[in-house]
Formats: structure tokens, sequence, C-alpha cells
């Protein structure tokens, strides 16, 4: 489920594969670098998680307040491990087998 760069700096999984559009990824309304970062982003915002899995914010707060998808709270945010969204992810193909 997981792919290197051929630089060999990062492994990204297979969820946060960026949609090639120039340089940059479009992400919602921003463009995310994720395809030129030499880091892996580890945690992702709600509304992230919702333009990731193509589903609105709404949803996406649900899945969190729900405990379908795990997250942390760090001060006063919250974030979703990517881990955590290839879980969910996977235990939905899971459902559909």
């Amino acid at each position: 489920m997981e792919t290197s760069h051929d630089d060999g700096l990062a492994t990204v999984p297979k969820v946060l594969q960026p949609i090639e559009k120039g340089n940059n990824t479009h992400v919602g309304k921003r463009f995310v670098g994720l395809a030129t970062t030499p880091y892996v982003k580890m945690l992702c915002t709600v509304d992230e998680v919702a333009a990731l899995l193509s589903i609105g914010r709404t949803a996406a707060w649900e899945l969190v307040r729900k405990r379908k998808v795990k997250s942390v709270k760090i001060g006063r945010t919250r974030r979703v491990p990517v881990a955590a969204l290839q879980e969910y992810v996977d235990k939905l193909l899971e459902s559909v087998a």
C-alpha cells in the first residue's frame, strides 16, 4: 500500500499520493506540494481528511466524532494521523469484499 520515491527520501502512504497538476497537488481550495516535499505528512486536519476522502467537512467531522477514524488533540486542534486514515479506508474495502 505504500510507494517509495525514486530518490529514497520518503515513503508516502497510498492515501497521500498526489494527483499531479503541475508541481503541486490540488486539495480543496489550497495547493499542497506533497509531490515535492522531502518528508511525509503524519497528521491531517479534518478539512484535509474531507478532501482526501472526497466527502464533506460535516461527514469528516462525524467520522471523527463517532471514532470511526482515530484522531488526536494537540492543544485546541484536532488532527487525524495518516495511518488512521489508511486504516479506515482498508476497513471500508474489507467490508465490501
